[in-house]
């Protein structure tokens, strides 16, 4: 996992290196396959990016109920089934549904977009 993000150590940052990109990418492109053919046999293939939204939204908010549960924060109503791992699994889930959905090459797409951060991130320790 270490390979896999920017982290601070010390004085520098130590970036990914090429081969943990291309695994990142990797995995990314197999889950987006896998959910692909699961989502089609479920009977989800038809969904709208809308409909997407709409459902992470959902997953989204009973992951903060899960970690509001664990954090011992008060809520008005029960904690029933609010489980972190579980809630995150299925955000992850649809992040990659809706990439599908989108046509978005998930991989691809992390991939320019942790340059951009990692490029941000070393002129922002530079200047430091």
């Amino acid at each position: 996992m270490g390979s896999g993000i920017w982290r601070s150590r010390g004085t520098g940052l130590r970036a990914l290196d090429a081969a943990g990109t291309a695994e990142a990418v990797q995995g990314l492109a197999t889950l987006q396959s896998y959910y692909a053919r699961a989502a089609a046999m479920r009977g989800y293939g038809s969904e709208s990016p809308r409909d997407c939204l709409l459902l992470l939204t959902e997953e989204v908010g009973e992951l903060a109920r899960a970690i509001r549960k664990s954090a011992g924060l008060v809520r008005h109503g029960s904690y029933a089934d609010a489980d972190s791992c579980a809630e995150l699994a299925d955000v992850q889930l649809y992040v990659v549904h809706l990439a599908n959905v989108l046509g978005v090459d998930l991989g691809r797409a992390v991939a320019e977009k942790d340059a951009v951060n990692a490029a941000r991130a070393r002129r922002v320790h530079a200047q430091a």
